[in-house]
This record gives C-alpha cells, sequence and structure tokens, in this order.
C-alpha cells in the first residue's frame, strides 16, 4: 500500500532507497545537487561496481558536482531539458515526490511525497508503470559529455563549467587524431548495441549484468568498443588494435 512522505521521510526514504538497491537504481531529478550523504552513498556503490542512472534537467551542474561524477566508471548522467518530474526509483521501491535530488530542497523546502512498493499487488502496476516512463525518458536524453575541469592558474583563465551534450561541441585540453575528435559514441562489444564511448565500461546494461556473473575481464567478445566491427575483444581489450593504437592518447583503456 502506498505510503505518503513528509520531508523529513523523504530525506531518509530515498538514502535507504540508495542503500538496498542491487541492479536498477534510478534517480530523476530537474536539479542535481548532491549532499555529503549522497555523495558517499552513490560512491559505495559505485566501489561495488553497480549501475546507477541519473536523469537531470533545467540547470547546468557547478564544477563541484562535476568533480565529483565525473571518476564514478557505473554512474550514467543523462541531460533531459524539459525534465519537472522528480522520481527516484530501485529493484522493489519507488519515490514520486517534490523533492528535487539537490541538498537546499531537503534541508529548507517543504516537500511531500508517496512511497511505492512492487512487493504490494495493489502497487505493482503503479510502479511498472513509473518504471517505462522512466526508461521513456532515458531513451529520449542526452549523454552527459563532461568538460574538463580545469584548476585556476595565475593569468586567472576561467574555469569552463558548462555541460556539453552529443550534439554540442566537445572540449578537451589534449589534441585529438582527427578519428576520434568529434566521436561520441561507442558500441556494446557483446551486442553492438550503441552506447556512450567508455572503454573502461564497454557493455550495454543488459550485457553488463550478464558478464558481471562470472566477471571475466578476459572472456572473448565479438566486436571492438570503437569502431563497431567484428573483432576478438574483452572487457580488458576493448578495441581493436587499429582503434586502440588511434586512441590510447585520448582515452582511459583497462590496460
Amino acid at each position: 500500500m502506498a505510503k505518503f512522505l513528509t520531508t523529513i521521510d523523504i530525506t531518509y526514504e530515498i538514502q535507504k532507497l540508495i542503500r538496498e538497491a542491487n541492479d536498477t537504481l534510478y534517480l530523476v531529478s530537474p536539479y542535481l545537487k548532491l549532499s555529503v550523504n549522497f555523495k558517499e552513498l552513490l560512491k559505495i556503490r559505485n566501489a561495488d561496481e553497480k549501475i546507477t542512472r541519473i536523469i537531470f534537467g533545467k540547470q547546468e551542474l557547478n564544477p563541484e558536482e562535476l568533480n565529483f561524477l565525473k571518476p564514478l566508471r557505473f554512474v550514467i548522467l543523462k541531460y533531459y531539458q524539459n525534465l519537472h518530474a522528480k522520481c527516484y526509483l530501485n529493484d522493489d521501491k519507488m519515490i514520486i515526490t517534490s523533492m528535487n535530488f539537490y541538498e537546499y530542497s531537503m534541508q529548507t523546502n517543504k516537500e511531500m511525497g508517496v512511497l511505492i512498493d512492487k512487493s504490494d499487488p495493489a502497487d505493482e502496476q503503479i510502479y511498472n508503470d513509473a518504471l517505462s516512463e522512466i526508461k521513456r525518458i532515458l531513451s529520449n536524453s542526452d549523454d552527459f559529455d563532461f568538460t574538463p575541469i580545469v584548476e585556476k592558474t595565475p593569468s586567472k583563465e576561467k574555469t569552463p563549467s558548462k555541460f556539453y551534450s552529443k550534439k554540442q561541441s566537445t572540449v578537451n585540453s589534449k589534441k585529438q587524431p582527427t578519428n576520434y575528435s568529434k566521436k561520441e559514441e561507442g558500441f556494446c562489444i557483446r551486442c553492438k548495441k550503441s552506447l556512450k564511448l567508455n572503454p573502461l565500461v564497454p557493455f550495454c546494461i543488459d550485457c553488463f549484468n550478464i558478464w558481471k556473473k562470472y566477471s571475466d575481464e578476459e572472456y572473448q567478445e565479438k566486436y571492438c568498443h570503437i569502431c563497431g566491427k567484428g573483432n576478438k575483444t574483452s572487457k580488458l581489450k576493448p578495441a581493436c588494435i587499429e582503434c586502440y593504437r588511434k586512441n590510447s592518447k585520448v582515452l582511459e583503456f583497462p590496460i
């Protein structure tokens, strides 16, 4: 049965929802600014190699959030410009609320929300409908591309702070080969599904969940993560030799 939540309840239940999440965790919020407690929870989840999907919109991320999120390999950040929904969902539970995933909202605003439990037959359909809608929003969201956060220099050069979607120009302080300079799309090395280019995480979510059952980094896969052509690859060596040589100076590889 659905449960009504007050401001304090919402904050507590979101933390609990993240702690108890296993394979599924979606955090949907127009505004994004994480408290210390939530950062710790995401770091723990990332260390356990569990994928977290965050969909946000409305506002640019400040350098502090960028610097925190960028190293988290298993956090998938998506941008949806017209997002206004606030929903937090794991394998079993979901919170629909007025509260943003934003520290100020949790500490200052008067918020309300509803907790849905999938295990309750009365709530199961609501949970499934909400999950379907989140996946629809996800499929129409832009991949988030981190711009380099440059430390201040004596010349007082400004620090880049804006985000760029996959439709915008990518800023990179390193010289890039022509074949990579505008490439942001990669391929799952097992099924060839398109995904964000990242040799450290070369699987789509479905194939990753299958792979992690055994976590054999040398298990032979079928495709190059960068060019998508058929090739003998693996989690440890996700690119064909040609793509590796062309991109080894601009991309981070497992070895």
